[in-house]
């Protein structure tokens, strides 16, 4: 019993140095603006300007300790810092590593003090489970923000026609999608007004949004605004023609779907079929399947059709997407 605690503790200490290694904001930090939140509004701009100093110094140190981390242990900060914009995640690098590190310290303890398996394979398999997991998690949130966005997208380009053919120039346009679309477009939308507000190029805010919804038609309202504010020309035209081809490929992608459905239902049945034996074998005998998590020889067998079974979903997975 005393094995267990001790390695729990362990886990929490690790995490909290982490915490305090890592962390967005220190603790002294906060406390300051503590103290002088009190103070008169001419005493506060003055310690604000101080604040801010401290706060950039702060922040620069830990953004540095945080790339440090991702440099040794993960890779590059910069790819995941823009997975995570494209997943719409208010979240730092900092944090999803703090999140993966959690849920491979879980695995490892589930593993070894639960199932009772040895502990090379719990780390092993906490590892695996910690790095993998949490990628595809992310990726999953990323292509449900992508088809989310490209289903919406085709209205918004039928509302920005809609009020160029009254006449209103093209930031008008974009106002009406950002007051009047559903999310994601809706926030993306806004996003693009606010920087135009700011004093950024129409381009180059549309083009930013490209890097947020790495999506073909996102790059191609991009492509087309570029060339129209380049070129000049009717915007009524050009965004009859945009919405004709989202359409298009909005078609597109629903027959694709229904002509990969099949490959995906056999794939989920296959799945279902094996988790319905285990579980009526397990009822029947439990010492008969109770082999894969009693004896060495069955781990070891049991973890190798795990394994085999992850490859081939991925590869009928990999099998029913397309590009178009």
């Amino acid at each position: 019993m005393i094995v267990p605690i001790i390695t729990a503790l362990s886990v929490l200490l690790v995490f909290a140095a982490l915490y305090f290694f890592l962390a967005p904001e220190s603790w002294t930090f906060k406390k300051r603006l503590k103290k002088y939140a009190s103070r008169s509004n001419a005493q506060d701009i003055e310690d604000n300007q101080k604040h801010e100093k401290f706060s950039g110094s702060i922040s620069q140190k830990q953004s540095a300790n945080s790339d440090f981390v991702f440099q040794k242990f993960v890779g590059d900060p910069d790819s995941l810092r823009a997975k995570l914009l494209q997943a719409g995640l208010k979240i730092s690098t900092t944090e999803f590593l703090f999140y993966q590190l959690l849920i491979a310290a879980m695995i490892v303890c589930g593993t070894i003090f639960l199932v009772n398996a040895s502990p090379l394979y719990g780390i092993i398999l906490g590892v695996v489970t910690g790095t993998i997991v949490p990628r595809m998690w992310l990726k999953s949130k990323i292509r449900k923000r992508i088809d989310a966005f490209n289903k919406l997208f085709p209205d918004a380009v039928d509302m920005m026609l809609s009020v160029t053919k009254s006449g209103l120039p093209l930031i008008n346009a974009l106002q009406s999608v950002a007051e009047n679309s559903l999310d994601p477009v809706k926030s993306e939308f806004r996003r693009i007004c606010s920087e135009v507000n700011l004093g950024v190029q129409l381009a180059d805010a549309v083009g930013k949004t490209v890097e947020r919804v790495p999506s073909q038609e996102m790059a191609f309202f991009a492509i087309s605004i570029s060339i129209q504010l380049e070129t000049g020309g009717s915007l009524t035209d050009t965004f009859n023609n945009l919405a004709k081809t989202l359409r298009n490929r909005q078609d597109l992608k629903r027959m694709i779907s229904s002509k990969s459905s099949e490959a995906k239902m056999q794939a989920k049945v296959l799945l279902g079929i094996i988790i319905f034996i285990v579980g009526v074998l397990y009822v029947m005998d439990p010492q008969y399947i109770g082999v894969f998590w009693n004896d060495e020889t069955g781990k070891q067998v049991g973890m190798g059709l795990i394994a085999w079974m992850a490859v081939g979903f991925y590869m009928m997975n990999s099998m029913t997407k397309f590009e178009y």
